[in-house]
């Protein structure tokens, strides 16, 4: 299970910390998932990332 906690610091606008449940099903092969990242893949190509998200300016 992944959990994180956003907090503000002041040399990055945002910080996300990750903790890594090894006890829980992998499902990154599953189809839906496969599915779904080729989609997020294809429209990144296409349209790119916006700058702001690349830069942490909002």
């Amino acid at each position: 299970m992944l959990s994180g906690n956003m907090k503000k610091d002041k040399k990055e606008p945002f910080t996300f910390k990750v903790t890594v449940c090894k006890n829980m099903q992998d499902y990154s092969k599953e189809p839906y998932f496969v599915k779904r990242l080729e989609a997020a893949r294809e429209a990144i190509k296409k349209w790119g990332v916006p700058e702001q998200i690349l830069t942490g300016k909002h």
